[in-house]
């Protein structure tokens, strides 16, 4: 009696990893496409900033453009005041200015040119990652359109995986399949495993003789590990003799 129980939970027991094998293929999806997720809002971060470095560098550019065009313009006054003067003291200090202007002219090109510059990296890079959220985007969406294409077909397989689990149950007594439950929620979804050598397949502890004998010969009662107490069957295949 006990064998054909056995022989049962282990029928059923094949059936809930099946289910936990998909849920856990499900899982892994979901993980992906979180991840794919992650990796758009960060490259979008990342383009963000780099527009808002751009934008102040455009500023920068700008206000230095501002300021050279009031340098060439004063320098262009000056030059016309040259012509109005009537002493020498006034000559040199306008002179003075020019040069002061002529200056700042210089270093305000090489200021621009510098922003310039800048700005074509900062636009380079800008243009490299707004590619790099597009191509993320669609590997994202990619991910999501192939959960919507798998979750109808594994929600069909588990539909018709749990009819055979339910048939199957119907023939054992609702305690046995509560002691079995209880025992594969607590143990990792594994309820019923085997036992090879004197050892159980599940936490490979070895068992005492005693147990496995009774394994061996078939018991009219479900056996547990001590150990970590999933129920237990006799694996004979395979196993190492001793003799």
């Amino acid at each position: 009696m006990a064998s054909a129980v056995l022989e049962i939970l282990r029928e059923i027991q094949q059936l809930d990893v099946e289910i936990l094998n998909i849920e856990k293929e499900e899982e892994e999806l979901r993980k992906k496409i979180e991840e794919a997720t992650r990796e758009v809002e960060r490259y979008t971060t990342f383009a963000q900033r780099l527009e808002e470095d751009i934008e102040e560098l455009r500023e920068e550019k700008k206000e230095r453009e501002a300021r050279l065009q009031e340098n060439k313009t004063r320098i262009a006054k000056d030059q016309q005041r040259l012509n109005e003067v009537k002493n020498e003291k006034q000559y040199k200090a306008i002179l003075k200015e020019i040069e002061n202007a002529e200056k700042a002219v210089k270093l305000l090109d090489m200021e621009i040119t510098s922003l310039t510059d800048k700005i074509a990296r900062k636009e380079e890079e800008l243009a490299k990652k707004r590619q790099a959220v597009d191509e993320k985007n669609k590997g994202a969406e990619s991910l999501k359109e192939e959960l919507t294409q798998k979750s109808a077909r594994w929600r069909e397989e588990i539909e018709g995986i749990r009819a055979k689990r339910q048939s199957l149950a119907e023939k054992l007594s609702p305690m046995v399949i509560r002691r079995y439950e209880m025992i594969r929620e607590r143990r990792g979804g594994i309820g019923i495993i085997g036992v090879k050598n004197e050892t159980c397949l599940g936490c490979f502890i070895q068992i005492p003789p005693q147990v496995y004998n009774q394994l061996r010969k078939g018991s009219e009662e479900l056996i547990t590990c001590p150990h970590c107490h999933r129920i237990l069957y006799f694996d004979g295949n395979n196993e190492t003799s001793t003799t």
